[in-house]
């Protein structure tokens, strides 16, 4: 009689894991763009706030919507990345994207995204292309 409920415990508990594994990895994704924005912040200040002390960027960006200004310098689409690379003069942030918006080197752009942290650039995921030629405003 206790194999029998130790047997129906354990697969129990199978079940509800790999429900769990199967719900997580099948999650509909968060739009950023119906999304509150948490930050309007520009390509340098948000490099400087990770470069000066990266725990308290993360603690006040990791994880939140950001609108980020800033000069694209590449359009990256290899296998399995497509983003936009903008540039300031303290270092740069990559906007992963779904599809790569059609716009041209050295415009300045307002991107929308989720914030993912400082690898070698701050790294924004989920990104949407607000508005481009800021500079023509």
């Amino acid at each position: 009689m206790k194999v029998k409920i130790i047997l129906t415990l354990a697969l129990l508990g199978g079940v509800v894991i790999v429900g769990t594994i199967y719900y997580q990895f099948n999650k509909p994704r968060e739009n950023v763009g119906k999304a509150r924005t948490d930050f309007r912040i520009s390509v340098k200040e948000l490099v400087t706030s990770f470069l000066a002390n990266e725990s308290q960027a993360n603690e006040k960006f990791l994880g939140k919507i950001l609108e980020v200004d800033g000069k694209v310098i590449q359009l990256i689409e290899e296998e399995g990345s497509r983003g936009i690379l903008l540039e300031s003069s303290t270092g740069t942030v990559y906007c992963a994207c779904e599809q790569i918006p059609e716009i041209k080197i050295g415009t300045m752009v307002l991107v929308k995204g989720k914030c993912s942290g400082y690898l070698m650039d701050v790294v924004l995921n989920d990104c949407e292309l607000i508005k481009q030629n800021l500079n023509e405003d």
